[in-house]
């Protein structure tokens, strides 16, 4: 569910303007409208909305390997992205 919100929320945060870049701090979707002059921010409510199930925060691959524009992805169990216990929306 919560590679689900994530991935709303960078869409919209792209439509509204906002970069999406390989990598990127997903801390920007926190952030109020007048912290990063986007006009729908906040579009994540709460910190541990971007934490996986190990509590490690997501990563954003751009472009996307499994989607076309980006993919959210957990490093999974291990902590190590790249390998096959990756966990991608």
């Amino acid at each position: 569910m919560a590679r689900a919100q994530i991935a709303s929320a960078l869409s919209n945060y792209y439509i509204d303007g906002g970069n999406l870049e390989d990598g990127m701090d997903l801390g920007v979707l926190l952030q109020t409208s007048q912290e990063n002059n986007m006009p729908g921010a906040p579009y994540l409510n709460k910190a541990d909305a971007l934490l996986d199930p190990w509590d490690r925060q997501y990563t954003v691959r751009v472009p996307g390997q499994v989607n076309h524009d980006f993919d959210v992805v957990s490093a999974g169990p291990d902590g190590v992205v790249g390998n096959e216990d990756d966990i991608t929306n």
